[in-house]
């Protein structure tokens, strides 16, 4: 087998990443005073190894694939894949789209930018409302949830299928298609939240660095003028999600003291000096919230280790998962929770925890480890399926990935809501019974 380096970009990616997460969290604009730093830095570095050690198993074991198949038959079947995906996003976009009110609105066009608009002018307001939607409808319709689980992954599936089928679509199916991917992003935007923003980017970017590795790997060329439309759309994406970021973190909380305030515990300090700073520039103002935002999870983290473990069966690292359990059996689980352990100095569900603290809750913080070798091993092996025979799946997998690696510091992003997990959850079993055939 002839090395590459795309072969170790994911790996070299995430561990690149979360070492600059963590050198914000202990060095960035904001102080986190981590109690037992020594046990707390024992398990971070331990996580990274895991991580490390599963991707060079998976390489290890790499085998060569060999691709017997009629290129006209695979050229018909995936294009009908990617209509019948795209149908999905259809439905799963408008059901899921926050705020409908009637099915007029469901229908009308102009609510949807209209509603999104609102969020972008007043964003703190829209956030309210949306909070206040949530702790009215803990946990949503259960059987509409149900539904939703077999089609809502269609709508992160559509964006790298967008990418990939570009050059194979007409014109009318290339608009549809764009005008979907937005549908989430429009959503996120009417509730003021970050969420949808922040996948959008993360969606597109990782989709075209996933395309463009994989004509390296095999034709020995990027061929970036072939998705330019891209590049560009995602570059004005970038700095439009920072913008709205800034907004509306300084609509809800305003100072950067807001972020100090949160802790009753004074682990947290911002210096004056980090506070004039931002006053002079709404650079540096984003800076300081966005790595907040990213970063506070180690935090939460560093209170949960000094807790006791009780197990949640294998249901506690997602939230959806364990409200829907709870709902259908009766039960309390939420109080076998880190996060719920903590909620006296660092909210349950007002501020973040990271990926580690939800996996703690089923496998504590030394099975953690665990988990992080079998995701590496597993994102590993789809990985190279995808440089090597072009699989789809596989390539829509390692989005999925890069929206999980991103929010590691954060929360458990993809696990633990609705559409990463029907995401997750389906995508693979695409991919695992494609290599059957």
């Amino acid at each position: 087998m002839k090395f590459s380096f795309t072969y170790i970009a994911p790996i070299v990616f995430l561990q690149c990443y979360l070492v600059l997460t963590l050198i914000v969290f202990q060095f960035g604009p904001i102080n986190y005073k981590v109690k037992d730093p020594h046990v707390f830095w024992m398990l971070i570095l331990s996580y990274h190894l895991c991580f490390l050690l599963g991707y060079i198993v998976a390489y290890k074991i790499k085998k060569p694939k060999i691709i017997i198949k009629s290129v006209q038959l695979a050229y018909n079947t995936e294009i009908k894949l990617f209509y019948f995906v795209l149908t999905l996003s259809i439905i799963s976009s408008l059901i899921s789209f926050k705020g409908i009110g009637s099915i007029k609105d469901l229908i009308n066009p102009l609510f949807w930018i209209e509603s999104a608009f609102k969020g972008v002018l007043f964003p703190g307001d829209a956030y309210n409302e949306k909070m206040s939607r949530v702790l009215a409808n803990d946990g949503g319709n259960k059987i509409l949830n149900i539904f939703l689980f077999f089609i809502a992954f269609s709508k992160i599936l559509i964006v790298p299928f967008i990418i990939f089928f570009w050059s194979r679509s007409t014109s009318v199916i290339k608009v549809l298609a764009l005008f979907v991917t937005l549908l989430p992003l429009l959503s996120s935007l009417s509730n003021g939240t970050n969420k949808g923003v922040f996948d959008f980017v993360i969606l597109y970017s990782s989709s075209l660095v996933v395309y463009f590795l994989y004509n390296k790997k095999n034709f020995n060329r990027y061929m970036l003028a072939s998705r330019r439309f891209f590049l560009i759309t995602i570059i004005a994406s970038f700095f439009g999600a920072l913008s709205f970021f800034s907004t509306a973190m300084g609509s809800r909380g305003g100072s950067l003291r807001y972020i100090q305030d949160q802790d009753p515990l004074g682990n947290i300090t911002i210096l004056q000096s980090t506070v004039d700073k931002s006053n002079k520039s709404t650079f540096y103002y984003t800076y300081v919230w966005l790595s907040s935002y990213i970063v506070q999870g180690y935090y939460g983290f560093s209170l949960a280790i000094e807790k006791d473990f009780n197990t949640t069966y294998g249901v506690g690292n997602s939230v959806f998962i364990r409200r829907n359990v709870e709902g259908l059996l009766g039960i309390d689980l939420n109080k076998k929770t880190f996060q719920n352990k903590i909620d006296d100095w660092w909210g349950e569900n007002s501020q973040w925890h990271s990926f580690y603290s939800y996996m703690a809750n089923d496998f504590h913080f030394i099975g953690v480890g665990v988990v992080c070798f079998i995701l590496s091993f597993i994102m590993g092996n789809i990985w190279f399926s995808f440089l090597d025979t072009g699989n789809l799946y596989a390539g829509a997998m390692m989005s999925i990935f890069a929206i999980m690696i991103v929010f590691i510091p954060a929360n458990n992003q993809i696990f633990g809501f609705l559409d990463g997990i029907s995401a997750f959850f389906w995508v693979f079993m695409c991919w695992f019974f494609s290599l059957k055939k």
